[in-house]
């Protein structure tokens, strides 16, 4: 894909782009920028450092992560979507994990043999392994208790509508239906699993809810309950548990400096640093071979969960729940020039003896209205500057910009899932406690 070239130069009162003269954007509460060419889409935006060693390895891995993504849009986006297969890299993906599991229960039966079967003190170096493996080798499987405790958690019984249609989404796609839903103040969604049932639950960030309309909800909802049903391999057990298990020896091999070391002291400390940064650096290694080996799984699980957005909520709610997402800036923007003025006023009343003119506005009221004053051009703008500054193309998401191209080549549907205004009504009315909590934790 060619993108035209930015202009580093600043934005001109003038009517017309410096560039090629074209028309500018008129909203004068929003950049401006150039439909045409581009220009200013990234206001400000700096010229090329020079190249170094270590920037060129950068700009190498990074430009072939976006000929790889680029690959896999043109793939999906001309054939069928289907759920990742198990091939070659798959394949080596599940022998490395294979690998990672049983170091650590080698390491954890080595430990209970130097328990059992010497003296002290190799007993109690058997007893440090032995512990330590058994610390590795503990489930993470996550519990509804621990769900609970990230949120404003929502029952069955005192939202019936929300998880009804939470329920109709999960049955259309042939997967579980959701245990608990929890309602975050994070301008983002999730599905996970948990515990040894498996258990899904639902994260929904409530300012993202709150900003969509109800088809882009339902493509909200598809795509998170696509999780469970598009085999990212990622997600699973085995998988998982050893990214899960690299992570934490990372953590634990992370060198310590010794703070002023005198003799053999210093000798020990200088050797133990020398051993944990060479242990931690395989384990790096191992964990970025993990992760690249499944990449082009997870990517691939990700557009199917795309498509599951676009089946259930339709391809004019799946496309406008993607040009959402790069708002999350605007967001944080809208939420910061509030805080700052709740600070004001608080300054305020102390000096008007605790007295204000005026209330202020409800934060989900004026969230909703900031949102709809935005643009299309605005909204445009932060797409192009998504894909321009390469944002998602090292995350766990493919870039929007192909996530948008891929959704609008699907073919034009109607939402599955639809929601009435009654059901809708009903949902905003059983968030109304989750809204206080969260206005609580924003403001």
């Amino acid at each position: 894909m060619i993108t035209p070239p930015i202009s580093t130069a600043p934005a001109t009162e003038t009517a017309t782009c410096p560039e090629c003269g074209s028309a500018l954007t008129t909203s004068p509460r929003f950049t401006r920028w150039c439909t045409a060419c581009r220009w200013n889409v990234v206001p400000g935006a700096a010229a090329p450092l020079p190249e170094t060693e270590g920037r060129a390895r950068k700009g190498f891995s990074l430009r072939l992560n976006q000929a790889a993504e680029q690959q896999l849009f043109q793939q999906l986006s001309t054939g069928p979507v289907e759920r990742p297969g198990l091939d070659g890299k798959g394949a080596a993906a599940f022998a490395l994990a294979g690998l990672v599991h049983l170091s650590a229960l080698a390491l954890l039966v080595a430990g209970g043999w130097m328990v059992l079967q010497h003296g002290w003190p190799i007993q109690l170096f058997g007893l440090l392994v032995f512990v330590s493996a058994a610390i590795l080798l503990r489930p993470r499987l996550g519990t509804l208790r621990s769900a609970r405790k990230q949120g404003f958690a929502l029952d069955r019984a005192t939202a019936p509508e929300l998880y009804a249609l939470a329920d109709r989404t999960a049955d259309a796609l042939h997967t579980h239906r959701a245990e608990l839903i929890v309602i975050d103040p994070r301008f983002n969604a999730s599905y996970q699993r948990v515990g040894v049932r498996r258990r899904a639950v639902l994260t929904l960030g409530l300012p993202l809810w709150e900003i969509l309309d109800p088809a882009e909800r339902t493509a909200l909802l598809g795509h998170e309950f696509g999780h469970g049903a598009n085999g990212d391999v990622r997600r699973g057990l085995w998988v998982g548990g050893a990214l899960q298990i690299l992570r934490s020896v990372h953590d634990l091999t992370v060198p310590e400096r010794v703070s002023d070391p005198q003799g053999l002291v210093a000798i020990a400390a200088v050797a133990t640093r020398f051993l944990m940064a060479g242990l931690n650096g395989v384990v790096e290694l191992l964990y970025r071979l993990l992760g690249w080996l499944t990449r082009h799984s997870q990517r691939r699980a990700e557009y199917l969960a795309d498509a599951f957005a676009v089946r259930l909520g339709g391809t004019a709610g799946a496309t406008g729940l993607l040009e959402t997402l790069p708002l999350q800036s605007a967001f944080q923007a809208h939420l910061e020039h509030r805080q700052a003025l709740l600070r004001h006023r608080a300054a305020q009343r102390v000096t008007r003896g605790g007295t204000l003119p005026e209330p202020m506005a409800d934060f989900w009221d004026e969230l909703r209205g900031y949102f709809a004053s935005l643009p299309r051009t605005e909204r445009d703008r932060r797409v192009i500057a998504a894909e321009l500054t390469d944002r998602a193309t090292d995350q766990a998401h493919p870039p929007v910009h192909l996530r948008l191209a891929f959704t609008r080549s699907r073919p034009v549907t109607d939402a599955a899932v639809r929601i009435t205004p009654e059901q809708s009504a009903a949902i905003d009315r059983e968030l109304a406690p989750a809204r206080v909590a969260m206005t609580e934790l924003l403001d």
